[in-house]
């Protein structure tokens, strides 16, 4: 009953997966490994890099396919032109997904984050709210997505809701300051330690009410004469939302993994296939406990 009630006070939500970086990150850090080993990575964006021997786009959808509180009617991807192929090929296993182009053919030209998003809402009308996925990220085994969704629709109307996990290093990532209600009241950029006694990092993660989503194409308006570097990350949307006096809130998770470079790749598929291997034993464990009872009866 709890989510069929919460379910009708926000409307629903569908996802976007971004997926039209470039990976120069990565792709340095395989060209310097002197192994070699990782060759067959270069060229291969970060969202399709196997995780666990699937993409890890693929695990975003699987995860997106169990989830009750997720419309997955339609899920958008959006990537660039000199990516389109690879994606549009990995999309025919799935009928759900719907792909877009921002229409660049490299870095340099790339749209940024927060024009995709606006590009997505144009492009597919969307009329709902709004869950923007980091196609390079995956999180720590504590994250539940329908937890992440419930949260949301906890909330009024017109809110957003970001993720929020514990860091020591704060120059690596955006940082969240929340005020005494947890409401985020400041979004600050790779600060210096000492800049902030916060230590909540805000991954790749956002579910947008459609209420902010319509401020997007105010925001780009405002900000079409900056460089690409002050509107593109969707922190700085984010930052735009509280100087707007707009309700923002977190939900906490563990951690996160990233396939930025070729050390996190490793880390994260190493991690993940880990965990599978250990449910996996988990089972086996429990279904032999089983069938030993059952004997003993």
């Amino acid at each position: 009953f709890f989510l069929r009630d919460i379910s009708m006070t926000k409307g629903k939500v569908r996802a976007l997966i971004l997926a039209g970086g470039y990976g120069t990150r990565l792709a340095k850090s395989i060209q310097e490994d002197p192994s070699g080993q990782y060759m067959h990575l270069l060229g291969v964006p970060k969202p399709l890099v196997p995780i666990d021997g699937i993409p890890l786009i693929t695990h975003w959808l699987r995860a997106l396919r169990r989830s009750v509180l997720v419309d997955t009617t339609e899920v958008y991807v959006v990537v660039n032109d000199a990516n389109r192929v690879a994606f549009e090929h990995w999309a025919s296993n799935f009928p759900e997904v719907r792909i877009a182009s921002d229409g660049s053919t490299t870095n340099e030209n790339r749209t940024g984050a927060i024009g995709v998003i606006e590009l997505c809402v144009r492009q597919f009308n969307v009329c709902t709210n709004l869950m923007v996925i980091g196609g390079d990220t995956l999180f720590l085994s504590d994250f539940n997505l329908d937890d992440t969704v419930a949260r949301f629709r906890s909330l009024t109307p017109s809110a957003s809701l970001v993720l929020e996990y514990p860091v020591q290093d704060t120059r690596k990532t955006g940082i969240l300051e929340l005020d005494k209600h947890g409401r985020v009241s400041s979004f600050l950029e790779k600060p210096l330690p000492t800049a902030t006694s916060s230590r909540r990092a805000c991954p790749c993660f956002y579910i947008f009410s459609n209420a902010h989503l319509h401020l997007l194409t105010r925001f780009l308006h405002l900000m079409q004469d900056k460089p690409l570097a002050e509107r593109d990350a969707p922190g700085h949307f984010i930052r735009f939302l509280i100087k707007k006096d707009s309700q923002v809130y977190t939900h906490p998770i563990a951690g996160r993994y990233d396939v930025g470079a070729l050390d996190t790749y490793i880390s994260c598929n190493t991690a993940i296939a880990r965990s599978k291997t250990l449910a996996v034993l988990a089972l086996v464990f429990i279904c032999a406990l089983a069938a030993h009872d059952a004997k003993s009866l």
